[in-house]
């Protein structure tokens, strides 16, 4: 496929200094492992004080009443268990790329399985002080107590990254499909603590990018690479045909002491895509189309609409307030309809709230010069053709509340590729056209990684990587992630 060019400005990179990005050591999980086992221990106390000296639920008669320090070898015991158990869950490695949802099934995991064994150490055993309450509060107060800690502990640690602290060096080798979402993957999330310099790639890139990343050169410089620019992990993501230099890369990466990853890439295709089933004995492997089909369409068609109506029903204020902005500030009508493709190619009529002055769609061949992407698209930073109101309306988004119709009538979806207009579809490479094979989206997978600051192909990209990876979760965690890109206008024209 081809490369789009440099579609930002950037500062031409230059070598670290060998105090930058430095390597993750094992201090941080040692001490998170140790601070958890120190929450651990705080939860079964809490327990024991609200079953015994607090009485909940009920009280505890003077003759069941039992000290604390007679739970003392309960409670030493259950501390060596987690001690064990917790590692084993999990939750002490990739800290960076743990997501909250991980780590709260590795707490689970070992706080059932260690509670688990002490019931059974106490039934077997008569060493130990035994009370179920005591030890299903303190079940339920460890994994809530620790599932928040690690919550803080994000949050604190999200906050350091976006300001540069504890950042480490990474590149990535490879500009397969795959290694171009990881990287767009890792810029949109700051909070990572991932400092991405660029990537190596034999093929050369159009002025030595791909879109916002910087190509600092050959695959086989890797060595030199690591050494002047102080790289700390190295992300492998070679296409299908260039597999044998993966172990001469990770051998680079040994001999550095550096941190490597590597990403399978099977056919150009994720492997949540792979099927693996057998004939006869034989293994076959097959790859799943889209997993919005069945009944997971009607889920997602069901969330659509509810969600849209409840926004329908709370933008009511809008409706009155914006047309009436937008006909005080400029002639014409207040919505604009326009022709755009849908699931399967299917033409609709798109709603819009009028943003740009009446006429401007006949000026658009006029304006390409000033085109800020590559592709078929038009984006222009500051497009001349916008009225007083319809900068406001843009940048906060309000232009698009209209939509909510369209996925009522079920044109488009909450989440989903955002629609194309017709002229740009007839643009497309016949791999691009995989994103009109499910419904257009108000919101989508690039507009909260990076919005209008990601180039045409890093956007189908990621459209594809959405078709194919769907799931309600993902939809949820796109939702959640609209709201502060709306509030905070980032990478919106």
């Amino acid at each position: 496929m081809s490369q789009p060019a440099l579609s930002l400005d950037a500062e031409p990179l230059r070598p670290a200094a060998t105090t930058d990005g430095a390597r993750p050591g094992w201090a941080y999980p040692l001490g998170s492992w140790l601070f958890d086992l120190v929450i651990a221990n705080a939860a079964f106390v809490c327990a024991y004080l609200i079953r015994y000296p607090l009485g909940f639920p009920r009280q505890v008669s003077d003759f069941n009443y039992v000290q604390l320090s007679e739970f003392l070898s309960t409670e030493i015991t259950l501390t060596v268990i987690l001690a064990v158990i917790l590692p084993y869950t999990g939750l002490y490695r990739g800290v960076r790329v743990a997501g909250m949802l991980r780590q709260i099934t590795s707490i689970f995991n070992g706080c059932t399985v260690s509670m688990g064994l002490l019931i059974i150490l106490t039934y077997l055993s008569r060493v130990y002080a035994e009370s179920r309450l005591l030890y299903i509060s303190s079940w339920a107060l460890m994994i809530l107590l620790l599932a928040a800690s690690k919550a803080a502990q994000g949050g604190v640690r999200a906050w350091l990254h976006r300001r540069g602290v504890g950042v480490v060096n990474l590149i990535m080798v490879g500009a397969s499909d795959v290694g171009k979402m990881v990287m767009q993957h890792v810029a949109a999330q700051p909070a990572l603590g991932y400092r991405l310099l660029g990537f190596l790639d034999d093929a050369p890139h159009p002025e030595g990018r791909f879109g916002r990343f910087s190509q600092l050169g050959r695959i086989d410089q890797l060595a030199a690479i690591i050494r002047d620019f102080a790289v700390s992990e190295v992300i492998i993501a070679l296409p299908s045909n260039a597999h044998q230099h993966a172990w001469e890369l990770i051998g680079y990466c040994q001999e550095q002491n550096v941190r490597y990853r590597v990403i399978p890439d099977l056919f150009e295709m994720s492997l949540s895509r792979v099927d693996i089933d057998e004939i006869a004995g034989i293994p076959v492997i097959g790859f799943r189309e889209s997993t919005i089909a069945g009944w997971n369409f009607v889920l997602k068609r069901a969330l659509d609409v509810v969600v849209a109506s409840l926004l329908l029903v709370l933008s009511l204020p809008l409706w009155l307030i914006v047309p009436l902005a937008i006909v005080l500030d400029s002639r014409g009508p207040v919505l604009h309809r326009q022709l755009r493709v849908g699931k399967d190619g299917q033409h609709f009529t798109f709603f819009k709230f009028r943003s740009m002055r009446q006429g401007a769609e006949d000026e658009w061949h006029q304006l390409r010069a000033l085109n800020e992407t590559e592709g078929p698209i038009l984006k222009i930073r500051n497009d001349p053709r916008l009225t007083r109101v319809g900068r406001i309306i843009r940048r906060t988004s309000i232009d698009e509340v209209p939509q909510l119709w369209n996925i009522i009538r079920g044109d488009m979806s909450l989440v989903g590729p955002r629609p194309p207009l017709p002229a740009e579809v007839l643009q497309y490479e016949p791999w691009q056209r995989k994103r009109l094979s499910v419904a257009g989206g108000l919101t989508g997978l690039w507009q909260v990684s990076g919005r209008s600051h990601l180039n045409f192909e890093e956007m189908v990209l990621m459209d594809i990587y959405y078709i194919e990876n769907w799931s309600l979760a993902l939809d949820l965690s796109i939702l959640l992630k609209t709201i502060p890109a709306i509030l905070t206008g980032t990478g919106s024209f």
